[in-house]
């Protein structure tokens, strides 16, 4: 059983890596997508635990670090201009990330594509 949650968090280490573009975002059920897109906000990962973001509404781009917690669990930390967050995969795939983390009381979803 190790083994396996093992593998699939080394999975998830290889999948995130690289350049993601949202495609959705909603807030609180509300869809809050094309205040991200017209800004073309993206998400970028590496390898050794870096991640990049520009394209906000409000034009912030900022960096910071990564950390799997679990295979389901992501936490970004160290980020300009942003709390330390924690990140649950709903979808992880080659060309497909989906995640949900709550600020205060508000619940984001965020749908991006490589």
């Amino acid at each position: 059983m190790a083994f396996t949650i093992i593998s699939c968090k080394r999975s998830n280490e290889k999948r995130i890596v690289g350049t993601w573009k949202v495609v959705s975002v909603i807030k609180d059920s509300k869809d809050e997508t094309s205040n991200w897109t017209k800004h073309s906000y993206t998400e970028m990962y590496t390898s050794d635990g870096v991640y990049i973001y520009s394209g906000q509404p409000d034009d912030k781009a900022g960096s910071g670090s990564y950390l799997w917690n679990e295979t389901d669990k992501l936490t970004r930390f160290g980020v300009n201009g942003q709390s330390t967050k924690t990140l649950t995969i709903i979808n992880l795939d080659k060309s497909n990330f989906k995640y949900q983390y709550f600020d205060g009381n508000e619940a984001w979803i965020f749908t991006l594509v490589k």
